[in-house]
């Protein structure tokens, strides 16, 4: 390890420590109920009303359960197509799982959620701000459809279809494929992501990263509440994409409820709910977002290169690209519609591509690099 990673390492923690709004939730051991041990995780069983997220000052006065579902779903007219996609029974828990009326946290460790979190802080603030294509030298690269700089606009939710792909990453870096949503300093990530900092493995990982203000975290750290017992949060996706073979393409939704305001979360061909991010835990996107993005993240520390995606930047027509299908909004009459009025962002366009195709019925985010596994 390089003394310049030390340092960094360094630097990211006094950082960290000195919000104690990120780590100072935690389960406490007798609190568990249950305990499941799965081949890639160690996960706690914990009550639902003693989960980390609704220990926040902000959630004091609370009326949730485990029980919860939306009031109020975003009018969606769907269409007859049917993903090669994840079902509700891809996500569960294989055997056991945990008892009704708790939920599953997985076991962290807290240096490694650290160093996730102040790899991310800075650049998820700049998302959303006015910006042209340009080139960055930073170690996070983001090749993205995202929406155009108007302040009249107004988004209440994002879908997509994601092709789910398998990129090698090294220890110290990660790929993900992602939709966001944003305002201000508020922001919710979620889609899949390879990670060996945070997962200690080579697998694709279903994945949540929430922004609010000055708190940062992954899962159920702080913001997002579960309503799942039988489904972890960082599950693996047994299904991956090739570049030659089949594409699994798998949608999430994230939305916000126009009754109570909470945003909900679903994935998958049978849009199973996960859970919801309360809207009492959010300034900036406590009514609306004005930003919404889709694509693909890596990161490598000291400018090293990172396979996105599949690995191929958008340069030929040929199907080898990963990418973001079929891209919808939540508008302001809280109907799901095409978001035709995307734009690419490359933060560092030597390396990583992003473009916006829009031609009939054919809508897509394509993004990649730098050049195969």
């Amino acid at each position: 390890m390089t003394s310049k990673w030390l340092i960094f390492v360094a630097i990211t923690t006094w950082l960290f420590m000195s919000n104690v709004a990120v780590m100072g939730r935690k389960v406490r051991s007798k609190d568990v109920v249950k305990t499941i041990k799965t081949e890639h995780s160690i996960y706690d069983c914990v009550d639902f009303y003693k989960q980390p997220a609704l220990k926040d000052p902000r959630l004091k006065n609370h009326t949730f359960h485990p029980e919860m579902r939306p009031s109020a779903r975003p009018n969606w007219v769907k269409s007859n197509d049917i993903s090669d996609g994840i079902s509700i029974m891809d996500m569960k828990f294989k055997g056991e799982t945990c008892p009704r009326g708790t939920v599953p946290i997985r076991r962290l460790n807290a240096d490694d959620e650290r160093r996730q979190i102040e790899l991310r802080r800075q650049s998820y603030a700049q998302l959303g701000q006015p910006r042209t294509d340009g080139w960055s030298a930073s170690d996070i690269k983001f090749a993205l459809g995202q929406s155009k700089s108007d302040s009249t606009k107004i988004y209440n939710g994002i879908a997509s279809t994601l092709s789910i792909f398998n990129p090698h990453v090294e220890r110290y870096q990660y790929s993900s494929g992602e939709i966001i949503i944003k305002s201000g300093s508020d922001a919710i990530i979620t889609g899949w992501t390879v990670n060996q900092m945070l997962y200690k493995d080579n697998r694709t990982h279903f994945f949540i990263y929430t922004v609010s203000g000055d708190s940062h975290c992954m899962g159920v750290t702080c913001g997002f509440i579960p309503v799942r017992a039988d489904i972890p949060l960082d599950f693996i996706f047994d299904h991956i994409s090739t570049v030659e073979g089949t594409k699994y393409n798998y949608p999430f939704f994230v939305y916000q409820d126009a009754l109570n305001g909470n945003w909900w979360l679903e994935i998958g061909d049978d849009n199973t709910i996960l859970g919801f991010w309360p809207q009492n835990f959010f300034h900036g996107l406590y009514k609306s977002a004005s930003y919404v993005a889709c694509g693909g993240e890596v990161y490598g520390p000291q400018q090293s290169l990172v396979y996105m995606g599949s690995g191929y930047r958008p340069s030929s027509s040929e199907p080898e690209w990963s990418y973001c299908k079929d891209v919808k909004v939540v508008n302001e009459a809280q109907h799901v519609v095409l978001d035709t009025d995307l734009e690419p962002f490359m933060s560092n366009w030597r390396h990583y591509l992003a473009a916006v195709h829009d031609s009939g019925k054919q809508h897509y985010v394509l993004y990649g690099g730098p050049e195969g596994y």
